[in-house]
């Protein structure tokens, strides 16, 4: 699931621009200015910042010190058995109040040693490495949930589901010609229902999440 992992130093200026992937970074020293959604952001030595594959950004350091550490993760996350829905929903949903910067209060070093890891094993040979890797990336992304301010919603479980479930729908096949009151029929729900949590889990409208896909 990870595409790369890297620690970088030095500076880095990156004018708006997306990956086809999600994004982890972790801010190790100095500090750098990031744009993303409109929202700027001031990262320093602690920062967190998660970018979805949906999301354009820009990254200009503010410091000649400024190292970190970067992971970019496949989007066929969302498909992974391995990976529960809320496990990955920091790095799909976007709800009010989300914010792509968080500054990790405690447990830092943990989070740093987990990204060290990470990185030494995607340049490993040692058997099983793969393997290894996954289940760091799942430690890492629940230690990143135990340090968000404020827990990402839910609606209730089945409405998470069926969230998710229409997001990897659109994912792997955005040129369905599909509208909204079909498919809430294919679920059994009412279009106005499958507007609402879909909007309040992951920031977006339907027909605005499967555009932004295609």
């Amino acid at each position: 699931m990870i595409l790369s992992a890297v620690y970088s130093e030095g500076q880095a200026h990156k004018h708006r621009h997306y990956h086809d992937c999600y994004q982890i970074l972790y801010v190790v020293k100095g500090s750098a200015q990031v744009e993303v959604g409109g929202q700027v952001h001031q990262a320093a030595a602690g920062s967190l910042l998660i970018f979805s594959r949906l999301e354009q950004h820009s990254v200009n350091t503010r410091s000649v010190d400024y190292c970190r550490y970067v992971l970019e993760i496949s989007p066929q996350i969302s498909a992974d058995a391995r990976f529960s829905p809320k496990m990955i929903s920091v790095l799909v949903n976007r709800p009010e109040g989300f914010s792509n910067c968080v500054q990790i209060e405690t447990d830092g070093d943990e989070l740093k040693r987990l990204m060290r890891q990470i990185v030494e094993e995607r340049q490993s040979t040692a058997v099983l490495s793969e393997e290894m890797q996954n289940l760091l990336l799942q430690q890492l992304l629940i230690h990143i949930h135990r340090q968000l301010p404020q827990p990402m919603p839910e609606v209730n479980d089945e409405s998470f589901i069926v969230v998710h479930q229409i997001q990897k729908r659109f994912e792997h096949n955005f040129n369905e010609p599909i509208t909204l009151a079909e498919l809430a029929k294919d679920y059994g729900l009412s279009a106005s229902y499958v507007s609402h949590i879909f909007k309040k889990i992951t920031g977006h409208s339907v027909m605005g999440y499967l555009q932004s896909c295609r």
